[in-house]
């Protein structure tokens, strides 16, 4: 009812009695009236519109269930439409089944690790390991398993096992991203690193760049697949930004090529030759025309 206040206020003052009006006026006041009434037509249907047209935050491996199960809503409702083929199709069907078995299945792997934080009479930390069928154990409790759990819901799941056993003990955990480190760094190999962490201390982890290092050109792989470009890896080492923020996973391989030097040995060669092959066509063209010319 409020949206229809300012339409109503303007037929009022525009029905208001009024003394000495001219006709140009009185045309005036229609047309204001004509556009207070398209303004009212708008805040009746063109408000809600807006409202339910805004978009959803991006599902990340921190995504709630609530998010996945709404993103997965919406794909639902997407795949539906005919208008919907190709590779869009494909893209949404794709991304349905991730989603889905993130749900059903959870986000955590056999391998993986995380902080855990116990706090009671002390705080006691420790790093956890998830086991073969997705076990971790905790302290001397009997082993907790993270099947279909989000890592968005893992120190929740966490705290609700251990008040199982042990009573006003506070719970916190900090999950460990493993990603390998590789090329011209001083110790390449596999690091379980923060999330919340600046890409470049994944870099200090291992070592350090070395003397032969490209930062500028550093990439970031994914089964192969290169999820982050050199040109925007740059950017991001400015900016400082997160291992989480650049989406980086368990299992992505983050890799620093050399400095790409000219061989001019091999390019004084390459010249040397072309300049031989040259003359050799000149020389063999001169032949050639004097043998014609006589």
């Amino acid at each position: 009812m409020t949206r229809s206040f300012p339409f109503m206020a303007c037929v009022i003052h525009m029905l208001r009695p009024r003394h000495n009006l001219s006709l140009m006026s009185s045309r005036n006041s229609l047309r204001s009236l004509v556009l207070a009434a398209a303004f009212g037509l708008v805040g009746f249907a063109g408000i809600p519109r807006l409202a339910g047209a805004q978009a959803a935050a991006p599902i990340t491996m921190t995504s709630t269930r609530f998010e996945i199960t709404q993103r997965l809503q919406q794909i639902d409702q997407q795949l539906a439409l005919a208008g919907t083929k190709g590779k869009q199709r494909d893209r949404l069907s794709d991304e349905a089944t991730i989603l889905r078995n993130r749900l059903q299945e959870g986000d955590f792997r056999v391998g993986e690790r995380f902080m855990l934080t116990l706090i009671k009479d002390t705080i006691r930390t420790d790093s956890v390991t998830v086991r073969d069928s997705l076990l971790i154990g905790i302290s001397n409790l009997p082993d907790m398993s993270l099947k279909g759990v989000l890592r968005s819901e893992l120190t929740a799941r966490v705290s609700a096992f251990v008040a199982e056993f042990l009573l006003n003990t506070g719970v916190r955990t900090q999950i460990l991203t493993r990603v390998s480190l590789m090329g011209e760094v001083g110790r390449p190999g596999f690091y379980y690193l923060i999330p919340d962490r600046p890409v470049s201390e994944a870099v200090t982890v291992a070592g350090g760049p070395t003397s032969k290092a490209d930062i500028k050109r550093l990439e970031v792989t994914r089964a192969g697949k290169v999820i982050l470009s050199a040109k925007k890896s740059e950017q991001a080492v400015k900016e400082g930004k997160t291992l989480e923020q650049l989406n980086i996973q368990s299992g992505d391989e983050i890799r620093i090529p050399a400095i790409r030097k000219f061989n001019w040995q091999i390019i004084t060669q390459l010249l040397l030759l072309a300049s031989s092959l040259f003359f050799a066509l000149v020389n063999f063209l001169r032949f050639y025309y004097s043998q014609q010319s006589k």
